[in-house]
């Protein structure tokens, strides 16, 4: 059995029932493990337009498209949900005018313009599982066990709330403590 401790967390053994607090603490290990290499490859080529630091938030959002993008295609299509249904809840924990807040509003908006629904549906226990363990390890407001996450309404057309006056002080407010 790999080493979950590691920040190696595979899928496969997620499904293999792994108690919830050893997968949160692997999760952790994971966002610490990806948040350090943000911190390493940042220190060498250093961008003034990003930050010195990502989030919890951002780490997991990073390590959801990883696995969204699995050579395993059923892998990647439970995978993708979750990580849609981590945008809807950690959108306003996003840096305004990030590239994570973009990419989550864009998706948002998408799906809800395709299905017309205002959820993500959790269609696997492994999502459920998976979610659970993420929001817990990076400290998000989540109900365990919830198998839908309401989109929120301004997503639901993102490009409209991009232009109001709400998100635009947002994203001033975000750029003036960056350059402080």
């Amino acid at each position: 059995m790999p080493d979950l401790e590691a920040g190696q967390p595979h899928p496969n053994i997620i499904e293999q029932g792994i108690p919830h607090e050893q997968l949160v603490q692997s999760f952790r290990g994971l966002i610490r493990d990806h948040q350090a290499l943000y911190q390493q490859i940042h220190s060498i080529g250093e961008n003034p337009h990003e930050p010195d630091a990502i989030s919890s938030e951002t780490a997991v959002r990073g390590v959801l498209d990883w696995y969204a993008g699995s050579a395993n295609t059923e892998m990647g299509e439970h995978m993708f949900t979750v990580r849609s249904a981590w945008d809807a809840l950690s959108y306003d924990r996003y840096e305004p005018g990030s590239r994570e807040e973009g990419l989550a509003g864009s998706v948002l908006q998408a799906h809800y313009g395709a299905t017309r629904e205002p959820t993500i549906k959790l269609t696997h226990p492994m999502q459920v599982k998976v979610l659970d363990a993420l929001s817990e390890a990076a400290g998000v407001p989540h109900q365990r066990g919830q198998t839908e996450v309401e989109i929120p309404e301004k997503l639901r057309n993102y490009n409209r709330y991009i232009m109001s006056p709400e998100y635009q002080a947002r994203l001033t407010e975000a750029q003036a403590k960056r350059r402080k």
